[in-house]
């Protein structure tokens, strides 16, 4: 049984190119989920923030309207 510590997940029978290529590969791809998972975070903040503006004109143009009895701005 091999020590944890000389522990290698490259496989022994893959050449020096191909081993570059796949870590250039993970590295790629790696950075290119990090910046999608930002993108991912920052659309799921706006349209929280969206909503819940929306929500709130929605409720205050409610109030206004059944305080005035102005069907107008209740239907706005």
């Amino acid at each position: 049984m091999r020590d944890i510590s000389e522990f290698n997940h490259i496989n022994k029978t893959l050449s020096g190119n191909e081993v570059r290529i796949l870590k250039d590969l993970y590295a790629y791809y790696h950075k290119k989920h990090y910046g999608y998972q930002k993108l991912y975070n920052s659309y799921r903040r706006k349209n929280f923030i969206c909503n819940l503006s929306a929500g709130k004109l929605i409720i205050s143009a409610a109030v206004a309207g059944g305080i005035t009895l102005n069907p107008v701005v209740m239907a706005t």
